[in-house]
Protein backbone atom coordinates (compact mmCIF):
# COMPACT_ATOMS: atom_id res chain seq x y z
CA UNK A 1 0.00 0.00 0.00
CA UNK A 2 0.87 3.42 0.24
CA UNK A 3 3.17 4.58 2.84
CA UNK A 4 5.09 8.00 3.60
CA UNK A 5 8.42 8.26 5.44
CA UNK A 6 9.71 11.67 6.15
CA UNK A 7 12.49 10.11 7.78
CA UNK A 8 13.65 8.70 4.50
CA UNK A 9 17.49 8.92 4.28
CA UNK A 10 17.53 8.32 0.08
CA UNK A 11 20.61 10.12 -1.78
CA UNK A 12 18.18 12.71 -2.67
CA UNK A 13 17.36 13.27 1.16
CA UNK A 14 13.28 13.90 0.29
CA UNK A 15 10.60 12.60 1.69
CA UNK A 16 9.39 9.16 0.13
CA UNK A 17 6.58 8.63 -1.23
CA UNK A 18 6.07 4.60 -1.39
CA UNK A 19 2.90 3.73 -4.08
CA UNK A 20 4.03 0.15 -4.27
CA UNK A 21 1.18 -1.70 -5.31
CA UNK A 22 -1.20 1.28 -5.73
CA UNK A 23 -2.38 1.85 -9.44
CA UNK A 24 -2.15 5.88 -9.09
CA UNK A 25 -0.06 6.81 -6.71
CA UNK A 26 -1.09 10.38 -6.20
CA UNK A 27 -4.49 11.68 -7.51
CA UNK A 28 -5.13 15.62 -7.85
CA UNK A 29 -8.71 16.52 -8.37
CA UNK A 30 -8.64 19.91 -6.92
CA UNK A 31 -6.88 23.27 -8.34
CA UNK A 32 -3.83 25.74 -7.49
CA UNK A 33 -2.16 22.03 -5.65
CA UNK A 34 1.46 22.71 -5.24
CA UNK A 35 3.48 18.77 -4.99
CA UNK A 36 6.99 20.06 -4.86
CA UNK A 37 10.02 18.15 -3.01
CA UNK A 38 9.34 14.60 -2.67
CA UNK A 39 10.74 11.03 -3.96
CA UNK A 40 7.61 9.49 -5.41
CA UNK A 41 7.93 5.72 -6.49
CA UNK A 42 5.63 3.14 -8.28
CA UNK A 43 6.43 -0.41 -7.82
CA UNK A 44 3.51 -1.46 -9.72
CA UNK A 45 4.59 -4.47 -11.24
CA UNK A 46 1.32 -5.02 -13.20
CA UNK A 47 1.33 -3.92 -16.87
CA UNK A 48 -1.77 -1.21 -16.39
CA UNK A 49 -2.31 1.45 -18.81
CA UNK A 50 -4.41 2.95 -16.35
CA UNK A 51 -1.82 3.08 -13.32
CA UNK A 52 -0.01 6.38 -13.22
CA UNK A 53 2.64 7.87 -10.60
CA UNK A 54 0.94 11.27 -10.41
CA UNK A 55 -2.13 12.04 -11.96
CA UNK A 56 -3.57 15.67 -12.72
CA UNK A 57 -7.62 14.83 -13.34
CA UNK A 58 -9.30 17.20 -15.63
CA UNK A 59 -10.82 20.17 -14.01
CA UNK A 60 -7.84 20.40 -11.42
CA UNK A 61 -6.16 23.14 -13.31
CA UNK A 62 -3.31 25.74 -11.89
CA UNK A 63 -1.22 22.71 -9.86
CA UNK A 64 2.48 23.26 -9.51
CA UNK A 65 4.71 19.98 -10.06
CA UNK A 66 8.23 20.94 -9.31
CA UNK A 67 11.36 19.49 -7.74
CA UNK A 68 10.46 15.67 -7.38
CA UNK A 69 11.94 12.34 -8.11
CA UNK A 70 9.46 10.30 -9.56
CA UNK A 71 10.30 6.70 -10.92
CA UNK A 72 9.07 3.24 -11.19
CA UNK A 73 5.68 3.07 -13.19
CA UNK A 74 3.82 0.03 -14.91
CA UNK A 75 2.33 2.80 -16.94
CA UNK A 76 3.29 6.21 -17.13
CA UNK A 77 4.66 8.54 -14.40
CA UNK A 78 2.95 12.09 -14.58
CA UNK A 79 -0.20 12.26 -16.80
CA UNK A 80 -1.85 16.15 -16.66
CA UNK A 81 -5.29 16.19 -18.22
CA UNK A 82 -6.27 19.75 -17.07
CA UNK A 83 -5.23 23.05 -18.15
CA UNK A 84 -2.52 25.90 -16.79
CA UNK A 85 -0.37 23.61 -15.33
CA UNK A 86 3.77 23.24 -14.43
CA UNK A 87 5.65 20.78 -14.58
CA UNK A 88 9.47 21.77 -13.57
CA UNK A 89 12.60 20.89 -12.69
CA UNK A 90 11.64 16.93 -11.61
CA UNK A 91 13.42 13.90 -12.32
CA UNK A 92 11.55 11.21 -13.85
CA UNK A 93 12.78 7.81 -14.85
CA UNK A 94 11.69 4.22 -15.55
CA UNK A 95 8.16 4.66 -17.13
CA UNK A 96 7.12 1.32 -17.59
CA UNK A 97 4.42 1.11 -20.67
CA UNK A 98 4.06 4.91 -21.82
CA UNK A 99 5.51 8.07 -21.17
CA UNK A 100 7.43 10.01 -18.60
CA UNK A 101 5.55 13.36 -18.67
CA UNK A 102 1.48 13.05 -20.77
CA UNK A 103 0.12 16.37 -21.24
CA UNK A 104 -3.45 15.22 -22.58
CA UNK A 105 -6.66 16.15 -23.81
CA UNK A 106 -8.45 17.84 -22.58
CA UNK A 107 -5.47 19.73 -21.02
CA UNK A 108 -4.34 23.38 -22.55
CA UNK A 109 -1.73 26.13 -21.87
CA UNK A 110 0.35 23.76 -19.70
CA UNK A 111 4.09 24.37 -19.14
CA UNK A 112 6.89 21.36 -19.34
CA UNK A 113 10.42 22.94 -18.02
CA UNK A 114 13.93 21.78 -17.17
CA UNK A 115 12.76 18.32 -16.32
CA UNK A 116 15.53 15.51 -16.56
CA UNK A 117 13.37 12.53 -18.22
CA UNK A 118 14.92 9.07 -18.25
CA UNK A 119 14.33 5.40 -19.60
CA UNK A 120 11.21 5.88 -20.66
CA UNK A 121 9.29 4.51 -23.69
CA UNK A 122 8.32 8.25 -24.55
CA UNK A 123 10.22 11.44 -22.72
CA UNK A 124 7.20 13.19 -22.88
CA UNK A 125 3.82 13.03 -24.92
CA UNK A 126 1.59 15.70 -26.64
CA UNK A 127 -1.91 14.08 -27.65
CA UNK A 128 -4.29 16.93 -28.96
CA UNK A 129 -2.49 19.34 -27.11
CA UNK A 130 -3.07 22.88 -27.87
CA UNK A 131 -0.90 26.01 -26.68
CA UNK A 132 1.35 24.20 -24.60
CA UNK A 133 5.06 25.02 -23.76
CA UNK A 134 7.58 22.54 -23.60
CA UNK A 135 11.07 24.04 -22.78
CA UNK A 136 14.78 23.15 -21.66
CA UNK A 137 14.14 19.64 -20.72
CA UNK A 138 16.25 16.49 -20.91
CA UNK A 139 15.20 13.62 -22.48
CA UNK A 140 17.38 10.79 -22.98
CA UNK A 141 17.94 6.58 -23.31
CA UNK A 142 13.95 6.80 -24.65
CA UNK A 143 13.06 3.44 -26.99
CA UNK A 144 10.79 5.06 -28.64
CA UNK A 145 10.34 8.59 -28.57
CA UNK A 146 12.43 11.56 -27.07
CA UNK A 147 9.12 13.98 -27.68
CA UNK A 148 5.68 12.68 -29.34
CA UNK A 149 3.35 15.41 -30.59
CA UNK A 150 -0.06 13.58 -32.21
CA UNK A 151 -2.69 16.35 -33.00
CA UNK A 152 -3.45 19.31 -31.66
CA UNK A 153 -1.75 22.79 -32.53
CA UNK A 154 0.15 25.59 -31.72
CA UNK A 155 2.51 24.55 -28.82
CA UNK A 156 6.18 25.81 -28.25
CA UNK A 157 9.22 23.07 -28.19
CA UNK A 158 12.55 24.94 -27.56
CA UNK A 159 15.43 24.38 -25.67
CA UNK A 160 15.40 20.45 -25.39
CA UNK A 161 18.16 18.56 -25.41
CA UNK A 162 17.21 14.58 -27.12
CA UNK A 163 20.02 12.47 -26.20
CA UNK A 164 20.30 8.35 -26.85
CA UNK A 165 16.48 8.27 -28.19
CA UNK A 166 15.69 6.42 -30.54
CA UNK A 167 13.78 8.91 -32.48
CA UNK A 168 14.47 12.09 -31.00
CA UNK A 169 10.93 14.35 -32.21
CA UNK A 170 7.98 12.49 -33.45
CA UNK A 171 5.30 14.54 -34.80
CA UNK A 172 1.91 13.52 -36.12
CA UNK A 173 -1.38 15.52 -37.83
CA UNK A 174 -0.13 18.73 -35.66
CA UNK A 175 0.76 21.76 -36.94
CA UNK A 176 1.56 25.84 -36.22
CA UNK A 177 4.09 24.50 -33.62
CA UNK A 178 6.85 26.73 -33.41
CA UNK A 179 10.06 24.10 -32.85
CA UNK A 180 13.44 25.95 -32.33
CA UNK A 181 17.06 26.31 -30.42
CA UNK A 182 16.92 21.97 -29.65
CA UNK A 183 20.01 19.93 -29.20
CA UNK A 184 19.54 16.56 -31.00
CA UNK A 185 22.24 14.75 -29.57
CA UNK A 186 23.17 10.69 -30.51
CA UNK A 187 19.74 9.90 -31.72
CA UNK A 188 18.83 6.66 -33.94
CA UNK A 189 16.39 8.97 -36.10
CA UNK A 190 16.72 12.91 -34.61
CA UNK A 191 13.18 13.34 -36.22
CA UNK A 192 10.42 12.20 -37.87
CA UNK A 193 7.43 14.28 -39.88
CA UNK A 194 4.35 12.23 -40.92
CA UNK A 195 0.81 13.33 -41.91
Amino acid sequence: GLTYDPGNESHTRKPLINGEGVSDVITIKASNVTLSGFQIKNWNSQPDYDSFTLIIKPGADGCNISNNDLDYSANSIIECESSYNTITNNSVSDAGLYVGIGLDYPGQHNVASGNVIDRCPTGIQLADGKNDTVVENRISNCGEFGIDIGGGMANIFQYNTFENNYVGLHIYQSGFNRIRDNNFINNTYQASFCE
